[in-house]
């Protein structure tokens, strides 16, 4: 027996939730219920309650939230870096690549870096405008630090910067103390995060965390580990990200995904940027499966 629609957002005779969240069209539980196999969700029901992940090549990615326009996923093991340099316990890279997928990187995420002698260097590169950037931060404490003493973050042995929008990003940690002429490390340990910008991201910190591999990240979980990842999602008509359509090319083509009383927008200022639905003014619903009055 087909699941009842419980929503006009979800595609008639499909789940329209998973645990937790609502599940919008053209993202859907199972293939015959979503726009195509990139938008599909699996509802994974041995979580109690369930949760939904993204399918196909992003299926490390729980989904925590859907919009117009973005959706938010979590993965802390894909979004942190960790370099402990005195144990040679190092994950001090950060890769993502969102090129096979409708997904971009969006510019709503940010870069933090922790530790007191680190330089975090940040690649950024986009297939759609054919755009690559770099930039990075420095963490840093002063000399004498008391190894006792409290952080802060943005400040004190934690820094942050901005992130464009992109296919694919990667991150380095390194070791700046001896560069800056220190005798050895102030403390062992390094940190680095990918997740949105928010107000709730600002927190202090012990500062003797940083000469433990599990504390800090237990410790502060909520703050540092609990920042999602914004991904902006449009649809598109390619393989591989080599064909696109906007919306002078959309309306003719067979995978036209904009409904009744609906009609397209552009999602890049490049002819390559893919497309999202609006219902017509005076008109509501989900502008995929058909927008009334």
């Amino acid at each position: 027996m087909a699941p009842s629609n419980a929503s006009e957002s979800t595609k008639p005779g499909c789940q329209s939730r998973c645990g937790n969240l609502e599940i919008p069209y053209p993202f859907g539980i199972g293939s015959n219920c979503s726009q195509n196999q990139y938008f599909n969700i699996n509802c994974n029901t041995s979580f109690n309650p369930p949760k939904p992940f993204l399918s196909y090549t992003l299926s490390y990615f729980e989904v925590v939230n859907i919009s117009e326009t973005q959706i938010y996923v979590k993965n802390s093991k894909a979004q942190q870096s960790m370099a402990c340099y005195g144990n040679k316990t190092q994950n001090s890279t950060i890769y993502m690549n969102f090129l096979d997928s409708p997904y971009t990187l969006s510019d709503a995420n940010q870069f933090t870096s922790i530790g007191c002698d680190d330089l975090a260097m940040v690649q950024q590169s986009s297939y759609l405008t054919n755009t690559s950037n770099g930039g990075g931060c420095a963490s840093y404490c002063s000399r004498d630090q008391n190894p006792f003493g409290v952080g802060s973050c943005p400040g004190k042995g934690c820094c942050r910067t901005s992130l464009s929008k992109g296919d694919f990003l990667h991150v380095n940690l390194f070791d700046m103390h001896s560069y800056w002429n220190r005798y050895s490390k102030l403390f062992q340990c390094s940190f680095a995060f990918i997740g949105m910008i928010g107000d709730y991201d600002k927190f202090n910190f012990s500062l003797s965390h940083l000469n433990d591999p599990t504390t800090f990240l237990k410790t502060y979980n909520k703050e540092f580990m609990g920042m999602p990842l914004v991904l902006d999602w449009s649809i598109t008509d390619w393989s591989f990200k080599f064909m696109f359509y906007n919306c002078t090319d959309a309306p003719n083509s067979t995978g036209y995904a904009c409904g009744k009383n609906s009609y397209c927008i552009d999602m890049d200022n490049t002819e390559l940027g893919g497309y999202q639905c609006r219902c017509k003014k005076g008109y509501e619903g989900n502008p995929y499966l058909g927008c009334h009055g």
